[in-house]
Order: C-alpha cells, then sequence, then structure tokens
C-alpha cells in the first residue's frame, strides 16, 4: 500500500566480511582499504626514480597535480593553493576512486567488495574531518578574526550561511 521510503538503502546493514570481538571489517572497509594502498602504489612509482624531464607515470601525475593546483590558484590564490592543495587533491582522488569502485562489475555483490561512498558511515566521516579541519584551519590562519566571526552574536547565524 505504500511506497518504500527513499532512505531504506542507507538503513540496509553493511556485509560483515570479518568479526572479532571489537574490531568488524565490513566490505566497505576493505575497498577503502585497497583504495588508499593502490592510490600509495601509484604514487610510490610515480615518484621513485624522479628525473627533471618527467617520462611515463611521473609525468602523468605531475600533469595531474599542476592542473589542480593552477585550479586552486584560480580560486584560493596562489599562497593558499600551496598550502591547501595537496589536503584538496588528497579528498578528490579518494572520493573518485570511491566512487568509481561502484561502477566497476559486480561492485556489491562480492564480499569485501562494496564502494565506500556508498556507506553513510564513510561519507559521514568524511565530512567530519572536513568539518573538524575547517575549524582548525580557521583558527589557526585567521585567529581571533575567525573566532569572532563564528562565535559573535550571531552565532547560528554564522554557522548556517555560505561564507564567500
Amino acid at each position: 500500500m505504500f511506497a518504500e521510503p527513499a532512505f531504506a538503502a542507507v538503513s540496509e546493514e553493511s556485509s560483515v566480511v570479518w568479526e572479532n570481538g571489537y574490531i568488524t571489517l565490513s566490505s566497505e572497509i576493505i575497498t577503502m582499504w585497497v583504495l588508499i594502498a593502490l592510490i600509495g602504489i601509484i604514487g610510490y612509482l610515480g615518484t621513485r626514480k624522479l628525473k627533471m624531464v618527467p617520462t611515463g607515470l611521473q609525468n602523468v601525475l605531475e600533469y595531474t597535480i599542476e592542473g589542480f593546483i593552477g585550479f586552486f590558484e584560480s580560486i584560493l590564490g596562489r599562497e593558499r593553493a600551496r598550502t591547501f592543495g595537496p589536503y584538496l587533491f588528497t579528498f578528490f582522488i579518494l572520493i573518485l576512486f570511491s566512487n568509481y569502485v561502484g561502477l566497476l562489475p559486480l561492485a556489491g555483490h562480492l564480499p569485501g567488495y562494496k564502494p565506500p561512498t556508498s556507506n553513510l558511515s564513510v561519507t559521514a566521516a568524511l565530512a567530519l574531518i572536513v568539518l573538524i579541519s575547517y575549524f582548525v584551519l580557521g583558527i589557526r590562519y585567521g585567529g581571533k578574526k575567525f573566532l569572532k566571526f563564528y562565535f559573535g552574536p550571531m552565532i547560528l547565524v554564522n554557522l548556517f550561511r555560505d561564507n564567500y
């Protein structure tokens, strides 16, 4: 009689691959570890024999990173892009790879192989990292001005408005 709620996929349980007391490994965690290892291996292979004139994987990595730094410079300015670019690039690559895993055959049907971003906990954890980083870096680089802006008399308005 009633349609299934739109949020039903969020409440579905993750497939537990291994459990031992306090430690539980779900398919999303295993896939995330594999992705982190894959990104680390690509980074290692691309930077182990650095050359002044890059070739192969080093060339691809340098081209990609310089493109992102250029993109961030157009938004943040040169100094801030050099400071925050690696952080933003790391998040972008991790989320991109996590989402692309869902496009591969048998994703979500094999134990230990499910896109990490399909689990609300992973997405919430990434959002929490960004939120904490935002306030820590805001205090570090903005100091009293940042604190005065957020914890002034209009705290509720400041927390929920876009700061451009």
